[in-house]
């Protein structure tokens, strides 16, 4: 008898897995669980199937193949959704994951002394095992552009034909992806040169700066986040503690990963204040409480907090408690009210928890804060990187006259 199992559950396991043994990136995680995993489930939700069913998953390979010939999908598309459709089979029937380097290499096929380079090389580098992969598709990619222009050995590529190589990429993929392409290329030559397989003047060829394009994601609306709040059920002890890591999010700009390392100790209650070293740059910062978020502190630790002695702040609901996961969990739990609140969410929108962190940003603009300080409050390191993270018009612009000068922590300017 097959084992039954909610698709919600398997995803939830599967995404677990993906993180811990994958070593996946949370936003890789979040990406493909949330995004292409969550498409494969509303397709069997529509045909009335909650649970894992093998026959309607292998009907949904089938119309992906036919849209992805027909046109209807791009490749990069296709190949997440099918990607995770695999990644759903392979821990339903083994219980864990395994790694593997067929996505996109199918398309960049190569002969066994090839492959052997390609091995060669893969084997020197310590990286985890999606950015091999993206490593592994960019060599193969040259390694065929290679053979098509009648190179068959790397010992006799000349500048040229790395040169042409780039610019054959360069008309085809996005600036962020160009990027890429020249850092694992220019490891390759690396590689080579330290093998003695090949010496050519290269860097020169690499030197040029890839400006990514930018790109700027409107944060989540007061109505929506109003809207969000108001989802929340404040009798339940899951109610008080979202709460409050919502507003540390909308009302101190904290990113997820900060958050779910909170600890008790970082609250200074005599001064309203929240002391924290950042997950992602290292810095301390130092961020005045507001009386909203502080009251939803207090709730939530004088009546939902479970009693036990771990020094984190937020803890799973149910005993034994411990730290709650990981940002992912923050993306999920955001999402859940998102979807009450009837607000339309999809992976990489720009609408998910760190729109909270954007949204911060922007108020602060409009309210005349200058950019200095709105990067000290962000804990970003200098304010180019601040700016991404705010859209607004000239005039608001020119109103940033003022200063917190009650902000404290490093200046990252």
């Amino acid at each position: 008898m097959e084992r039954r199992i909610l698709l919600d559950d398997l995803i939830d396991q599967t995404s677990a897995c993906m993180r811990d043994k994958l070593k996946l990136s949370p936003r890789t995680v979040y990406g493909q669980s949330y995004g292409y995993m969550k498409v494969i489930q509303d397709y069997c939700l529509a045909h009335g199937e909650k649970y894992y069913n093998p026959i309607l998953l292998n009907e949904f390979r089938q119309e992906l193949e036919l849209r992805y010939e027909r046109g209807e999908i791009k490749q990069g598309h296709y190949l997440g959704k099918r990607k995770c459709l695999e990644r759903l089979t392979e821990y339903y029937n083994t219980g864990t994951l395994s790694w593997t380097m067929h996505k996109l290499n199918q398309k960049y096929r190569l002969l066994d002394e090839d492959k052997a380079l390609l091995e060669e090389f893969m084997q020197t580098l310590n990286r985890d095992a999606n950015t091999k992969y993206d490593y592994s598709w960019v060599i193969r990619r040259y390694l065929n552009y290679l053979r098509s222009i009648g190179i068959t050995d790397v010992r006799t590529i000349k500048t040229s034909d790395l040169a042409g190589f780039i610019l054959s990429c360069s008309k085809e993929v996005s600036r962020g992806s160009l990027r890429n392409i020249l850092s694992y290329t220019k490891r390759f030559h690396e590689f080579l040169r330290d093998t003695g397989r090949l010496d050519i003047p290269f860097e020169g060829l690499f030197a040029v700066s890839v400006i990514r394009e930018e790109k700027i994601q409107q944060p989540l609306t007061t109505e929506e986040l109003n809207r969000i709040l108001a989802q929340i059920d404040l009798s339940t002890v899951k109610g008080k503690r979202n709460l409050a890591i919502i507003l540390l999010g909308s009302e101190l700009g904290l990113r997820a990963s900060d958050i779910i390392n909170l600890k008790l100790t970082d609250i200074d209650w005599v001064r309203k204040e929240l002391h924290i070293q950042q997950q992602k740059t290292g810095y301390p910062v130092r961020l005045p409480l507001t009386e909203k978020t502080a009251a939803a502190l207090r709730n939530y630790i004088l009546n939902g907090r479970g009693q036990t002695d771990c020094e984190f702040l937020f803890l799973k609901l149910r005993p034994p408690y411990e730290k709650i996961g990981d940002a992912v969990a923050l993306g999920c739990m955001f999402r859940s009210y998102q979807k009450a609140a009837g607000i339309e969410h999809s992976a990489f929108d720009g609408k998910g928890f760190h729109s909270l962190r954007r949204r911060l940003g922007r108020e602060l603009v409009i309210d005349g804060v200058p950019l200095s300080t709105i990067s000290q409050v962000l804990g970003h390191r200098d304010m180019e990187t601040a700016k991404q993270y705010i859209s607004l018009d000239s005039v608001h612009l020119q109103k940033c006259a003022l200063d917190f000068s009650m902000i404290g922590g490093r200046r990252h300017d």
